[in-house]
């Protein structure tokens, strides 16, 4: 299994954990919401009937909280990824703890509902992160990385990228805004049908992560 949360283990987590016993994976989706993209990525999992993971960035999120409704509205998860997509490793500690608090407020203020995933940027999670996601969720990584916030990267690039993965709990990173290339999520949202129809075929089943949310709560 190739599921990857992050955590305390004290909290009844480790920094590893073995996926679900059955072929599934979560797509997840960064750096959004995106009025030019998220729409139509909504719009695709609507089709086939698939729910995500939205990892949305507070600034984003405030500047498109009706995006950010109908993103809950239609059933899929919503995350934290910080207020404005900050370095943690070049931010101080007490910053670092703002950028979390304050995408927290603004998601929770649109949604009425508590995050309780969380991701940092570029994945690099500093002590500080840690501690402060410990007491309110999960801190969750990645396993499968296509690489779709390279401008020029080919859909079927992308999807096979994807497809070759063992899909036995993986977590799959994409993007719904391109933050170092505006146009970059175009190729994700057409490498998206192709991945939906690939993983159909093999039988493997694309969850929300709140469904592999009672494997990783504290006991």
């Amino acid at each position: 299994m190739r599921l990857t949360f992050s955590g305390d283990s004290r909290k009844g987590w480790s920094p590893r954990r073995s996926g679900p016993s059955l072929p599934q994976v979560a797509l997840t989706f960064d750096d959004g919401p995106d009025p030019r993209y998220t729409p139509v990525i909504l719009a695709t999992l609507a089709r086939w009937q698939v729910r995500a993971t939205f990892f949305m960035v507070g600034e984003q999120a405030q500047a498109y909280p009706d995006l950010v409704r109908r993103v809950y509205e239609e059933g899929h998860d919503i995350g934290n990824h910080t207020l404005s997509h900050r370095h943690g490793w070049l931010t101080l500690p007490a910053r670092t703890v703002q950028e979390w608090e304050k995408a927290q407020d603004i998601l929770t203020g649109i949604t009425s509902t508590v995050p309780r995933f969380f991701r940092p940027p570029w994945g690099k999670a500093t002590p500080t992160t840690r501690l402060w996601v410990r007491e309110r969720g999960l801190l969750v990584l990645y396993s499968v990385i296509p690489g779709d916030w390279r401008y020029g990267t080919s859909p079927g690039t992308l999807a096979e990228r994807v497809l070759k993965a063992p899909c036995l709990g993986d977590i799959i990173l994409l993007h719904d805004h391109g933050r170092l290339h505006p146009e970059a999520p175009a190729a994700t949202v057409t490498a998206l049908e192709i991945i939906l129809a690939g993983l159909e075929q093999r039988g493997v089943k694309a969850v929300p992560l709140r469904e592999w949310w009672p494997l990783y709560r504290r006991k």
